[in-house]
């Protein structure tokens, strides 16, 4: 009963809006010709080189008569559409031809989207000579994730569509098949989709004292698990592990030797005074990304160390391709022990582009200043990801350690 009054809703609309679009156009329009047509056109009477009017509404509430060959396709008929959405008023609040799709009323009733554009109108075998323009749903989203995308990769996506070739959007169509089948066939719920699923699947809590159990359950407590590469299981090398040997021993139980492996893993973590620190800084460089200049040979990352104004060491890391900023070996060592590091040192880091032409010419891409003490006088550690302010104007250093 909803469908049938939506579809006389168009029906209202068509009387009142035709008269509308017929003054606007200085044209006039037969009643009778449409109905005989369509008629014609579902008994198979017509040939696919006829003419025949159709009604197009447009998102704006407009509704537009045009007299249109059955061959033409619907990327024809939305073109020309637009041209004549053109002198109507309202046009402002329309969006791109490329943001609609059309839309009509099936035999059955239902609303049928027509995504497929190189379809002609007689391939439809319309039940009504109705087509309306809408906005399909999740177009916006679609639109922020391929500009996400297009951020990410450096390269507008939308680009890179139009030059796919054939072949390579039938490859990406089946692909994208591929996924929708594994996502449906694996669901959202178990561990099929985890890298891991064996190690999930562990049956290793039936192993568990039930006094620890019991301890975990009461407690604020959670499990931490760490996983190795191949290359480390062959050759047994796992920092987070404590070798201990277990014998058979009066007075001795698996207990004690446990507590005091925990007590050896407790002070490898323990906090440690920076004059307790024998080593030298260094940090090492992983990758740049989001880099929209392509007029370039080399990029390297400049590391230096301040103390307000005074400059205490200076170092560069080695130059890869601005294609793939990736480092292999990115570490920077400083000829600076920890111990001898002030509490206000800060870190300075460019990004510098080399053109390599006649005259090799450096310039900075971005910078970025870091205190190496936080509020809680802890030196940072760990993988940490930073975000570059672009150079000043006519700034010819490399390095912007008062940061205006």
């Amino acid at each position: 009963m909803a469908v049938v009054a939506d579809f006389n809703l168009f029906q209202d609309a068509g009387d009142s809006q035709l008269r509308l679009a017929t003054m606007a156009h200085g044209a006039a329009v037969c009643s009778q010709d449409s109905p005989d047509v369509w008629s014609m056109v579902e008994c198979g009477q017509l040939e696919v080189g006829g003419v025949a009017d159709l009604d197009l509404l447009l998102p704006n509430g407009f509704l537009v008569n045009m007299r249109c060959p059955m061959d033409s396709t619907l990327a024809a008929l939305k073109q020309d559409l637009f041209v004549q959405a053109k002198k109507l008023p309202l046009y402002d609040r329309l969006l791109a031809p490329s943001d609609y799709i059309f839309y009509t009323i099936g035999t059955n009733g239902e609303r049928e989207e027509l995504y497929d554009e190189s379809r002609c109108i007689f391939s439809l075998r319309l039940f009504v000579p109705l087509l309306s323009l809408i906005e399909p749903e999740g177009n916006r989203e679609e639109k922020e994730l391929a500009h996400d995308i297009g951020l990410a990769i450096g390269h507008p996506l939308s680009e890179i569509e139009a030059k796919l070739s054939p072949e390579e959007m039938s490859y990406r169509m089946d692909l994208y098949r591929v996924m929708e089948q594994a996502v449906a066939s694996r669901g959202v719920t178990g561990y099929s989709h985890y890298a891991f699923p064996e190690e999930l699947c562990s049956e290793t809590d039936a192993d568990i004292h039930p006094e620890l159990k019991a301890k975990i359950q009461m407690a604020d407590l959670y499990i931490e698990l760490w996983y190795r590469s191949r290359e480390d299981e062959l050759a047994n090398i796992d920092s987070n592990c404590i070798c201990v040997k277990i014998r058979k021993v009066i007075d001795v139980h698996t207990s004690d030797v446990i507590a005091s492996a925990i007590k050896e893993l407790t002070l490898r973590h323990k906090l440690m005074a920076l004059w307790e620190l024998e080593g030298n800084l260094k940090l090492r460089v992983h990758s740049a990304s989001h880099l929209t200049i392509t007029d370039i040979d080399k990029i390297y990352v400049r590391a230096a160390l301040y103390h307000g104004m005074d400059l205490i060491a200076n170092e560069e890391s080695a130059w890869v391709l601005p294609s793939n900023p990736r480092w292999g070996d990115g570490w920077i060592n400083f000829d600076v022990c920890l111990k001898d590091l002030a509490p206000a040192v800060q870190l300075c880091l460019s990004l510098v582009a080399v053109k390599q032409k006649k005259k090799e010419e450096h310039s900075g891409l971005g910078w970025v200043n870091i205190r190496l003490f936080n509020w809680n006088s802890e030196i940072i550690q760990g993988k940490n990801m930073f975000y570059l302010w672009p150079f000043p104007q006519y700034c010819a250093e490399l390095i912007n350690p008062s940061g205006q």
